[in-house]
């Protein structure tokens, strides 16, 4: 038989047969075949793959579930290494590979290893199409969509590495009931963009459905798995994959069922449009609770996705409205020319439905007095309370906000700013300086010179004409400027040697700037012009600190911040300008229509926009605007709040968890706002110890949740730490092993509850309570060690320990016998008293004057000595049997001490140390001699350095940024 005769008639029974029942395959391939064995061989094989695939396919790729493993326990992955990448558990598994969680050793981070088994690996087709997934994913860049990190190969095994996703299934919250229309509406959107993003990359996802939809725990979409995708086949492969050919019947079992296409189904050619008819489903699904195709089987949901019409959606769900139904009847059109021709457009369709903001109605005379009356009484009762927390200007609205970069925690972004024409933005990440077109998404990298670090500044900002950037970088002698050309062969090169925030003025001329020497940074602002002609001093401020110089539109007038420390020792804040020439400051922006506590002076941006808005960022209640008078730069009004806060407010510079926004940047029309959106969030590290403490291997984060995690202390066997997260709504206390990635919660409840320390005995686990109102008191309470129920030690109505997101105000030695301690303020002293985890309060054993600013101690581990340290950069010892301090003659070299724990054997400390250019832990011994042990950036902030008590382990608490790149075009 001729080999393209053979060809036909294999393409013809494989096909039938697929229509078969399973059962009745046998007896059909029998008669079909005849007696050509090897023909029935090679279609029984075909049939084999095809029901393998298929049911790996219909797993979800990060599906977390109890699946056993193809290839049977012995092909266990768990508790190996491959490279960097430690093998937790496993996900998932079907016929092609593995997924499993595993810890990127380098990084402390929780992957989604996706293996290919060996059998599988060893066909070059089925691993051309694991490096096809890798391209294909790794071109996607979108805060919706699983990024790649890594492909590669170890001990045989081909792996993908990709984000690991914590959260639910789209298809488990659909089955538990389905989804409210604004939430499905939400849902929708988000999914639609992800897969508009990859379109426009030439992206198909060939395999959409609730399965690989995840919803992360604070609500937001991700789409799993493109593992389907392929790069968008040009003229010449669409036409091999004409009707009946091979590639075709590997193209029908591509996807899953019951959302696949009707050409799809088929195994025809498909395009983007493909992937709209599968989103149609998964709406029509997330509406109604129900599939718009069912059947019994695969072959009968196949047919009826190909011949049947859905339902309709109204039908199900009365709910629905008119115009989100025909959105969805639209992506389900048969043919692909009906539908959507891009998933773009279906995202704005569903924009368009999102719900406005009701207006004004006008009523009847009789109504609109007696609403008038009810508004006035409710008015009057709740004004004082909205006065205080909106003082000023207008209420917050919501603001279009859209992310234009989404980098991990490891490589987030110092600053960004927009190009003149709004075309373009530029920013700078861990890795480098980069461009990227806003509405196409191509970016580029810029080089830079061996001697710069992209990490070490965050200045950034565009030259008028567009050719050139300006940014600050950390160098050895301090901040220094430089300009980087975007085109043509001139270098990079130096402005000024000692310089920060600079910014550019309109004519592209001259440069203000902040004063950049380590040692006084941040005290002056200083003009000087872009041929790095001597500058003059501008501004002195004699307190605090100066910061984010801002040109007016017409180049006349400077806007600045300045802090100052006050007599309480509180920092004051407020938003001065004055003539670029020199002259005397007035005041935009200060206390007067700001509460203190809404000022943040520790981060903060600004800018002008072409029409005289001063729009800043330094306040925690988000972005703001104040409309100034062009004739003589004063105000118009009040500040205007633009955005409300993204997160809570802080409540100390040690717990900060806020989201703020940094280096605003407009572009010339004023249409287009940029700006740098920022999460700091504190997690737990350990690493392992030597030479007595005076060195520390690399550490690994230990907690690898998104949320903020308090390190408390070690359990008495040094096997696990003690930490506390409202990672479940309340802050609630967790015990984790060194070597585990899943905690195990120790004590919750209706309380909010944090600090657990074990007793010196070891008998008890003591941690301070309070109910969640704020004027209800804290309890120091304490669990039985070997199980039982919660016990008061003394209620506290003062709340002498303070702070329940974790700050450490009561110790305990490791001692038996001893007693424990903890603190109060009272008036200036910070005063210490003694307290027994059995019988209750003690009485007072020390104080010290207080001077405002960090503050941390610790009682020794033999309970006779506290060590204290504070803005007076010294570590003080207070003997607790004499009463009598004395000081540690420790020098942290110009920065500041911030923290402080005791070494187990009592001869030394380990403290951490605040430079403007780094944070550092430290070993202090007791005669005062320092080893750093480990230095990190300054936006990377550590605290509460707590060794095990058997001296093998460090743990602290480090605080990491989440940062990316956001635009608003509404403001």
């Amino acid at each position: 038989m001729p080999d393209s005769e053979r060809e036909r008639r294999l393409d013809e029974i494989y096909s039938a047969a697929l229509q078969q029942d399973a059962s009745r395959r046998a007896e059909f391939l029998s008669q079909a075949c005849g007696g050509d064995t090897a023909l029935r061989q090679e279609i029984e094989s075909l049939l084999g793959d095809e029901r393998k695939l298929g049911d790996f396919l219909e797993k979800p790729a990060l599906e977390v579930g109890g699946l056993r493993m193809a290839g049977g326990p012995d092909r266990s992955l768990v508790g190996h290494t491959f490279a960097p990448y430690a093998v937790v558990s496993l996900l998932g598994a079907g016929g092609m590979g593995e997924v499993y969680a595993a810890r990127d050793t380098r990084l402390g981070r929780l992957v989604a290893l996706k293996t290919l088994q060996p059998d599988v690996a060893a066909d070059p087709e089925r691993k051309r199409r694991l490096l096809l997934e890798a391209q294909a994913a790794s071109a996607l860049n979108d805060p919706h969509i699983v990024a790649l990190y890594d492909v590669g190969s170890a001990d045989g095994i081909d792996f993908l590495v990709m984000e690991y996703v914590p959260g639910e299934t789209l298809d488990k919250l659909i089955a538990r009931g389905g989804l409210q229309i604004p939430q499905a509406l939400e849902y929708a959107i988000a999914t639609a963009g992800a897969l508009a993003r990859a379109h426009k990359a030439g992206i198909i996802h060939r395999d959409l459905k609730p399965g690989n939809i995840m919803i992360t725990e604070e609500g937001t979409v991700k789409v799993l798995d493109f593992g389907l995708a392929k790069l968008t086949e040009g003229p010449q492969a669409a036409a091999s994959e004409g009707g009946g050919s091979l590639v075709s019947i590997a193209g029908l079992i591509l996807g899953t069922a019951a959302y696949m296409s009707p050409e799809q189904a088929q195994g025809q050619t498909v395009d983007a449009r493909s992937d709209i008819f599968s989103f149609g489903v998964v709406l029509y699904e997330m509406l109604t609770g129900q599939r718009p195709f069912q059947g019994s089987d695969r072959t009968s949901t196949l047919a009826a996705i190909v011949q049947m019409e859905p339902r309709s959606l109204i039908e199900l769900n009365a709910a629905i409205p008119g115009r989100l139904e025909r959105i969805a009847l639209l992506c389900l059109r048969k043919d692909p020319a009906e539908r959507f021709q891009e998933m773009a457009d279906v995202r704005v369709a569903l924009e368009a439905l999102r719900p406005a903001k009701p207006a004004a109605r006008r009523g009847s005379w009789p109504a609109v007095a007696a609403a008038a009356v009810v508004i006035l009484a409710l008015g009057l009762a709740a004004a004082y309370q909205w006065l205080r927390r909106y003082p000023v200007g207008k209420a917050p609205h919501d603001l279009l906000q859209r992310q234009l970069t989404s980098n991990p925690m490891e490589d987030w972004v110092a600053g960004a700013a927009i190009s003149r024409d709004g075309s373009q933005v530029a920013y700078r990440d861990q890795a480098g300086f980069l461009i990227r077109a806003i509405d196409s998404g191509e970016t580029r990298s810029l080089p830079l010179p061996r001697e710069l670090d992209s990490r070490s500044g965050g200045g950034l900002q565009w030259f008028p004409e567009g050719g050139n950037l300006l940014a600050d970088f950390v160098t050895p002698e301090g901040y220094a400027i430089w300009v980087i050309p975007l085109t043509g062969p001139a270098p990079p090169h130096r402005v000024y040697s000692l310089g920060t925030d600079p910014a550019i003025s309109p004519d592209g001329r001259s440069i203000a700037f902040v004063n950049g020497p380590l040692d006084t940074w941040g005290r002056e602002i200083w003009v000087g012009g872009i041929d790095a002609s001597p500058p003059r001093k501008l501004v002195t401020g004699d307190t605090f600190s100066l910061r984010n110089p801002a040109w007016s539109p017409d180049g006349r007038w400077i806007a600045y911040e300045r802090c100052e420390r006050t007599k309480d020792g509180s920092i004051s804040t407020a938003i001065e300008v004055r003539p670029a020439s020199g002259g005397p400051a007035r005041i935009l922006a200060s206390e007067s229509n700001f509460r203190r506590s809404d000022l943040w002076p520790w981060w903060g941006a600004m800018t002008w926009s072409p029409d005289w808005r001063l729009l800043f960022a330094i306040s925690k209640d988000g972005l703001w605007q104040l409309r100034v008078d062009p004739s003589g730069c004063k105000p118009r009004g009040k500040p205007e709040r633009l955005a409300p806060r993204a997160g809570a407010p802080a409540l100390s510079m040690r717990q900060m968890r806020d989201e703020w926004l940094g280096t605003l940047s407009v572009s010339a029309d004023g249409k287009r706002l940029v700006f740098v959106k920022m999460r700091g969030q504190w997690c737990v590290e350990v690493g392992e110890l030597g030479r007595g403490g005076t060195t520390l291997k690399a550490p690994h984060r230990l907690t690898l949740d998104d949320r903020d995690n308090s390190f408390s202390g070690w359990t008495r066997d040094s096997k696990a730490v003690l930490f506390s997260s409202r990672r479940n709504g309340k802050s609630e206390i967790f015990r984790q092993g060194v070597n585990d990635i899943v905690p195990e919660t120790v004590v919750r409840g209706s309380a909010d509850v944090w600090g657990a320390w074990p007793s010196p005995d070891g008998a008890w686990l003591i941690y301070a309570e309070r109910d969640r109102h704020p004027a209800a008191p804290v309890r120091l309470m304490r669990l039985p060690a070997a199980g039982g129920s919660p016990e008061l030690i003394f209620e506290d109505p003062t709340r002498l320990i303070e702070d329940p997101t974790g700050s450490m105000d009561f110790n305990c030695p490791l001692k038996p016998g001893s007693p424990c301690a903890f603190r109060q303020t009272e008036g200036n002293q910070r005063v210490f008293y003694s307290f027994d985890p059995v019988r209750g309060k003690g009485g007072r054993i020390g104080q010290i004057e207080y001077m405002g600013g960090a503050f941390d101690w610790d009682i020794s581990p033999d309970g006779s000595r506290l060590a204290v340290v504070d803005n007076r950069d010294r570590v003080e010892l207070l003997t607790l049997s004499d009463r009598t301090w004395r000081e540690i003659p420790a020098d942290p070299a110009g920065g500041q001490f911030t923290s402080i724990n005791w070494a187990p054997d009592g001869n030394g400390f380990f403290v951490v140390s605040w430079w403007p250019d780094s944070n550092n832990l430290l070993h202090i011994t007791n005669a005062g001699k320092v080893e750093r042990l480990l230095s990190r950036g300054s936006e990377h902030q550590l605290n509460g350095p707590l060794p095990s008590p058997d001296g093998k382990y460090l743990g602290f608490g480090a605080r990491r940024e989440d940062s990316n790149v956001w635009m608003t075009e509404s403001f």
